[in-house]
């Protein structure tokens, strides 16, 4: 209907025999058959509708991430082969080191504003629940974290003493450069320490900022980008016994549910094909000012773990806040036609 495959998630390479779901079948047997648990493929295909314009984009992209014990780098070894050999582009996320379900190896740091060295483990194994965050001064989304630990503490008495302490470990390159950006932060109940990069890079095997870690009893329980977790519903949760993080949804302008519409995301592959063959139509059809900014994508999205393979959807159609009187009538179609998975935002 639009001049493109829409159904699926497709494109993953293998023989041509094998087909492009063959090929996704082709990264489960591979993901699963490694067994490491802490890693999984995630394969996105993105599909771009252009106002004024009958093109479609269509694009691809593979990614192989996670974080692997020493003693599973040669399954990971030949995990990363297969998905290559599948997906010679996939993006490789991956850090070898410490994985969750490990205690929390030993490493020196500085307490910040004592400037005596004590030991992170030692700091870290005293309390029920620990959230460990590493950051550097350059880092952005680590000072808009910082300065809300206070008032998190605050928010919840009952974390007291013995339950929950936020540890902070600073990885500037000097202790004189941490000592100085710290007190602007807002983080004074938090323990704040400082530790040299490299040193601290080699032993948590750190390879991007943001990076936190939650630890229960002083083992490694979750360790990622903060704004994959619900921190506060999660702290609560691992204190009333609970053992798994509360994962962040977002849900800034989706429609969700709605009584009599069908979901986006449990849609049949026919299903699907109509809704994105007619909207095709409509946005082609549709005048477009160059001075607004717009996007309208669909997305299907595959996760595979050692467990097996979850399909999801998504469609967006986000633009500023100039663009929205444009799209009206778009929009209203859309509202009246589907649910679940659609996201539409409106705002600068």
């Amino acid at each position: 209907v639009v001049g493109v495959d829409v159904v699926g998630v497709v494109g993953v390479g293998g023989d041509e025999d094998e087909g492009e779901e063959g090929g996704v079948e082709m990264l489960e047997q591979a993901v699963v058959s490694a067994g490491i648990q802490t890693v999984d493929v995630v394969v996105t295909e993105t599909i771009a509708f252009h106002f004024s314009s009958s093109d479609v984009e269509q694009e691809w992209v593979t990614c192989l991430n996670g974080f692997v014990r020493h003693d599973e780098e040669e399954a990971c070894a030949h995990l990363v082969h297969d998905v290559k050999e599948l997906s010679p582009d996939a993006f490789l996320n991956l850090s070898v080191g410490i994985v969750p379900g490990e205690v929390l190896p030993n490493l020196d740091v500085v307490l910040l504003g004592q400037e005596n060295e004590v030991s992170l483990n030692a700091i870290s194994s005293d309390q029920e629940v620990v959230l460990l965050d590493i950051w550097n001064s350059e880092c952005e989304p680590c000072l808009e974290a910082l300065s809300q630990y206070d008032q998190l503490l605050d928010d919840h008495p009952e974390w007291g003493e013995g339950r929950v302490r936020i540890v902070t470990l600073n990885i500037n390159p000097s202790l004189e450069d941490a000592s100085s950006a710290l007190p602007s932060l807002g983080c004074s109940k938090c323990t704040n320490t400082w530790c040299d990069p490299s040193i601290c890079q080699e032993v948590l095997s750190i390879n991007s900022l943001p990076c936190w870690f939650l630890l229960k009893q002083g083992i490694i329980i979750w360790r990622g980008h903060h704004a994959d977790i619900n921190v506060e519903e999660t702290i609560s949760s691992l204190l009333s016994g609970g053992a798994n993080v509360i994962k962040s949804v977002t849900n800034e302008g989706c429609i969700g549910a709605v009584d009599g519409l069908p979901l986006l995301e449990t849609l049949s592959d026919e299903g699907m094909l109509q809704f994105l063959g007619e909207l095709h139509e409509r946005v082609a059809s549709l005048e477009f000012p160059s001075t607004c900014s717009i996007s309208c994508v669909a997305e299907n999205i595959t996760t595979i773990n050692w467990k097996g393979m979850v399909k999801n959807r998504r469609f967006i159609l986000a633009g500023d806040s100039a663009s929205e009187e444009h799209v009206h009538d778009l929009v209203e179609w859309i509202r009246g036609t589907m649910s679940g998975n659609v996201f539409l935002s409106f705002s600068n």
